[in-house]
């Protein structure tokens, strides 16, 4: 792993010979060709047998590729593959691609670029705004409830020790020049590319309520903000969760599991009005009750006032009513982290995002945008699932691999309670 430095020439990697095939499970080309000799014949088969194609199904082209090689057949017709998208690749040698983010999605499209890349086609330089490498920011509660920022890691040795891998933690670009294929970092280095992919994510977005800035009002995003979220709770406390969806009711838990006593603000009339029907959240909210969640449905936050010291004391709300709290978190929604768009001249979607086609590719044939930060034809997907698919898919396209074009998926949504809330849902 590298500090914020000058750019190097490495040499360039062996071929993997145990290169996974699916990365969600961790399943290798030898473990499906060993249960296909032991009778598994088909994607159910070798997804029972193995478990590959159960995560986020961005390995099920691969896995009818390599059933197709076994059997001697074709692999099966896929309607929706698009050829190989036209890209001004490396002309000789290595190429380098840089990545700007490295979170879940960053991460999954820097091990597919590896896993595939078996002639050493490419060089990535990843640009890293966070301090330590990617880690599963879906399972980040669990870091409340006892598991490490290790146990939480994405990447492994083998990837930090890659000599066509250089990570580059506490180091955001702030800006990218498309006309030199140039990205200028915040120390001040600047690096050229022959691709560049932004992976930038999203950032939570805190209300323009009066007092959002007092201390004891956080977001829930990194584990810096966990730490100060589990310093700052206190036993048997009243605490303020802003916001009814998924991270927001995670949220809540957590601080439950940390003995405070929450209080959840949403403005639409039912919790998890995105996720689930009226019958299904009324079912969801009776369940969070019982287990001591106090819901505000139908209402917003109007002010949040600090005591003498500055720190938080109550949170008012547009229906009349004031919460005492020790603590607030936001957890309202989160915004693509567009930031580089407008310098660099690319055009964002209606709500924000890098816009991209179906390819997730720029106007500029060389710059492509996945995860949440990519508006795909002009929309913006906040869950995990979709940006694996589009790192999978511009991965392959990198590699002049062609690849499934991206469609709106129907991803369902799993929420992930700890403490007492999550005892009640178990």
């Amino acid at each position: 792993m590298e500090p914020c430095a000058g750019a190097d020439e490495r040499p360039a990697a062996a071929p993997r010979t145990e290169a996974p095939v699916c990365l969600c499970n961790n399943v290798s080309r030898r473990q499906l060709e060993e249960a296909w000799h032991a009778g598994a014949r088909d994607v159910a088969g070798l997804a029972a047998a193995t478990r590959a194609t159960t995560g986020c199904g961005g390995c099920v082209l691969d896995v009818r590729d390599i059933i197709g090689q076994l059997d001697g057949s074709a692999p099966p017709p896929e309607p929706a593959v698009s050829p190989a998208v036209p890209f001004p690749g490396p002309a000789e040698g290595p190429g380098t691609l840089v990545v700007i983010g490295h979170g879940m999605v960053g991460q999954r499209l820097l091990a597919t670029l590896r896993s595939r890349d078996r002639t050493g086609r490419w060089r990535v330089v990843v640009l890293a705004e966070e301090g330590r490498p990617a880690y599963d920011r879906v399972s980040l509660s669990s870091y409340l409830d006892g598991k490490s920022a290790e146990d939480l890691s994405l990447v492994d040795a083998d990837l930090l020790a890659d000599p066509l891998v250089e990570l580059r933690p506490g180091c955001p670009a702030v800006a990218v020049d498309p006309a030199a294929r140039t990205v200028r970092t915040a120390a001040g280095d600047v690096l050229g590319y022959d691709a560049l992919v932004l992976a930038t994510g999203s950032r939570p977005f805190v209300p323009p309520v009066p007092g959002r800035d007092s201390a004891g009002c956080f977001v829930y995003r990194t584990f810096e903000d966990l730490d100060a979220i589990r310093a700052a709770a206190g036993e048997d406390r009243p605490c303020v969760v802003i916001g009814g969806g998924v991270l927001g009711l995670e949220a809540a838990s957590a601080l439950q599991g940390l003995g405070m006593r929450p209080h959840v603000v949403e403005r639409a009339p039912r919790v998890l009005a995105a996720q689930l029907d009226e019958a299904e959240s009324r079912d969801m909210a009776r369940q969070l009750t019982d287990v001591g969640l106090r819901l505000h449905c139908g209402t917003g936050v109007t002010r949040i006032t600090a005591g003498p010291d500055g720190g938080v004391r109550s949170v008012a709300l547009d229906d009349g009513s004031v919460l005492e709290a020790d603590l607030v978190v936001f957890s309202a929604g989160i915004v693509p982290a567009d930031d580089l768009a407008g310098q660099a001249g690319l055009a964002r979607g209606e709500r924000g995002g890098f816009l991209v086609d179906r390819h997730c590719r720029t106007a500029d044939p060389r710059i492509w945008a996945v995860g949440e930060c990519a508006a795909v034809a002009g929309r913006c997907y906040g869950v995990v699932a979709p940006g694996y698919r589009m790192a999978d898919m511009v991965a392959r396209h990198l590699l002049g691999e062609p690849a499934p074009a991206f469609t709106a998926p129907d991803v369902p949504t799993r929420l992930k309670l700890v403490g007492a809330a999550g005892a009640a849902m178990a």
